[in-house]
């Protein structure tokens, strides 16, 4: 591997310093005067920037990925130096064990014939041995089997506390579930205002409407009225000329008289009426200035709602276009009645002429006005008192607006916040995934030892069953030795057995010890981590139950505004209803002053015939 990536290295210089230089030949030709024509090359090598930081990040990583090479290749090395010493002191052993078997076969076979009174006495003792081996044996098994259940209780023990951990992780899911629900009816909710909101805005945008029909309706009603002021002052110069004229006459004073009697009865009539007409508009006027304001704040306010959801109103744009065929619809409408009003003023006009010989009349109206200008000043007065309160109304309606606003902005920051805790939680739970596998792999390599020991001693009592077999030959063997040279000597292959079993079984019990140790690590890992975990969490739970209650107060508040606004809209179109029943009123009104000024024009004709009459007879 590392020959094949040097070659690969190597190659790669190639071409990266291939790629890095870049020649340029530049021949020049040049003729002497004898006409010999030399010519000379001149070669540039330039080197790039760029291509040598591209070269040397290449090194770079082949360096890395030589040097990943060589520490896997002293790895491999190291693993199989270990492996070769193992085998060596296993090829050591066995052939120990070989060279004693066979040592202990030609000694026996030589002192055979010399040692069968010896052997009863060896008999005897290598049953009390075996005896002795049998019993340590079976305490071992005893203890070995101790050992495996406290270890198989531990490992339930875990196995419990990993299931009240799922168990306790599956309730943290449910809980999670239902707070992503409520944060769906949130949603919901919060479409379902904003819907109310559009309708509102509707509504809003046909009350301008509305408004701006009522102002052009007044505008009309004013220019009448001063095209009837011009008219007066028009009656009142013909009135003098009359007057003169009357004086010049001085013949049938009293029939005149008492036809000026009747006349100016007829006119203070009329000067009622139209002292009722000039209340009704100055009450027209407050109508106005009123709906002027209400406009202004409206436009200012729909000028907001505009900026706000412009890009809404692109989106509906088949909802707007129907509501431009009503809005058409309803101009048009409207044009037929401004036709009709144009009809009447033009009926009005031809009143007014008719009026310019009522001059007596005028004379007493400037007395009545100044008490109703009186009047109408404390009208005005009252008016301006509304308008204050109708100011102070709008200016609620606009704080209420604000703080429902401020309520939407904090409901969001509370939503982003609730979403942040999620994604922690996702996090703590990807953690514990990691710390749970961490356990399942500690678990199997437990496992792993368990097995291990398992095969060792299964080993150990192979041996100790060829120790037994050894046993019985060498007593079978040891019947023909001699009994004066065995009592002082021993078998040195008895004493090499029982150091091996001592050995092992030290070793077993260490091994032993050290799972027990690991596995009470491990439990107390499990439980400070189980503890960590429910600290967590149960804060966790309670800060969601916070925002959660903080949520549905505000969802409350915002449910008040929202009903006080639908309130305040219901008095605001009560009050245009009412607007709009007072002008139906004064268009009565109208058609009927209309009738009696057709009356009074009638007796005017009546009168000039009179007067006619008189002057002819003067004449």
């Amino acid at each position: 591997m590392a020959l094949a990536l040097s070659a690969r290295s190597k190659a790669d210089d190639s071409e990266m310093m291939s790629s890095m230089k870049r020649t340029t030949k530049t021949y020049t030709y040049k003729q002497d005067g004898s006409g010999n024509i030399t010519r000379e090359c001149h070669t540039k090598v330039d080197c790039g920037e760029d291509a040598s930081i591209k070269a040397m990040r290449r090194f770079e990583e082949q360096i890395r990925v030589l040097q990943d090479d060589y520490e896997s290749e002293q790895h491999l090395r190291r693993r199989v130096e270990r492996e070769k010493q193992d085998l060596q002191m296993q090829i050591l052993s066995l052939t120990e064990r070989l060279t004693q078997a066979e040592g202990g076969a030609e000694c026996q076979l030589d002192i055979n014939r010399k040692r069968e009174a010896e052997m009863a006495h060896l008999r005897k003792l290598l049953e009390e041995v075996h005896s002795e081996s049998e019993h340590n044996i079976h305490e071992l098994k005893k203890r070995h089997q101790q050992a495996m259940m406290e270890l198989q209780e531990q490992i339930e023990s875990v196995a419990r506390s990993k299931d009240k951990v799922s168990k306790e992780k599956s309730k943290l899911q449910v809980e999670i579930e239902s707070l992503l629900a409520q944060m769906e009816v949130f949603s919901s909710e919060k479409t379902t205002v904003r819907k109310t909101i559009e309708r509102l805005e509707v509504q809003i945008n046909e009350h301008n409407c509305k408004i701006d029909v009522m102002c052009k309706e007044l505008t009309a009603v004013t220019s009448e009225r001063n095209s009837l002021k011009l008219s007066n002052d028009e009656s009142n110069r013909k009135l003098n000329d009359m007057k003169i004229a009357i004086e010049s006459a001085g013949l049938d004073k009293n029939k005149v008289a008492s036809q000026l009697l009747s006349a100016e009865s007829r006119i203070v009539a009329l000067e009622t009426q139209l002292k009722s007409l000039s209340v009704e508009i100055h009450d027209y006027k407050e109508t106005r200035i009123e709906l002027e304001k209400q406009l202004s704040h409206f436009k200012n306010d729909g000028l907001d709602w505009k900026k706000k959801y412009e890009n809404e109103a692109r989106m509906r744009i088949e909802d707007v276009d129907t509501l431009r065929k009503k809005f058409g619809a309803q101009v048009a409408d409207l044009q037929d009645q401004l036709d009709a009003v144009l009809s009447k003023l033009k009926a009005m006009e031809q009143a007014k002429n008719r009026l310019q010989m009522e001059v007596q009349t005028l004379i007493k109206d400037l007395e009545i006005s100044q008490s109703t200008v009186k009047e109408f000043q404390s009208k005005l007065n009252i008016s301006e008192k509304r308008s204050e309160d109708l100011a102070i109304k709008l200016r609620e309606m606009t704080n209420m607006y604000e703080k429902a606003d401020n309520e939407v902005k904090a409901r969001g920051q509370e939503l982003i916040r609730l979403s942040n805790d999620m994604d922690r939680l996702k996090m703590d739970n990807g953690v514990l995934l990691k710390d749970r596998s961490k356990l399942e792999d500690e678990c199997r390599m437990l496992k792993a030892e368990l097995d291990s020991i398992k095969r060792q001693l299964h080993a150990a009592e192979q041996e100790n069953r060829k120790l037994g077999h050894d046993r019985e030959e060498l007593a079978r063997a040891f019947k023909d030795a001699d009994a004066e040279e065995a009592p002082w000597r021993q078998p040195k292959l008895f004493l090499q057995k029982d150091d091996e079993f001592n050995a092992t079984k030290k070793k077993l019990m260490v091994e032993i010890e050290s799972l027990t140790a690991r596995l009470h690590d491990t439990e107390n890992r499990l439980k400070n981590e189980v503890e960590k975990i429910k600290k967590k969490m149960a804060v966790t739970i309670t800060e969601l139950e916070m925002s959660l209650d903080s949520a549905n107060k505000s969802n409350v508040n915002f449910q008040n505004v929202n009903k006080t606004q639908a309130t305040q809209i219901m008095e605001l179109t009560s009050m245009y209803d009412s607007a709009c029943k007072k002008l139906d009123v004064t268009v009565g009104d109208a058609s009927a002053l209309n009738k009696k000024v057709s009356i009074v024009e009638t007796e005017l004709q009546s009168l000039r015939s009179a007067h006619g009459g008189l002057d002819n007879a003067r004449r």
